[in-house]
């Protein structure tokens, strides 16, 4: 049986009409705020925490 294998595109030879489509959506794209990922690391890192000195 034949292995399977993938590659990763090259963005860098993206042409013509789909090109410039997939470039200008990859450029709009809204970044997300990462408040909601610092709360959620900051409660996880306080249950770990009181884990640690509920063991001791």
């Amino acid at each position: 049986m034949k292995a399977k294998t993938y590659s990763k595109p090259n963005m860098a030879n993206l042409h013509g009409r789909i090109g410039e489509q997939i470039l200008r959506t990859l450029r709009h794209q809204t970044v997300k705020s990462d408040d909601n990922i610092r709360k959620v690391a900051d409660e996880c890192k306080a249950r770990i925490l009181a884990g640690r000195a509920n063991e001791q």
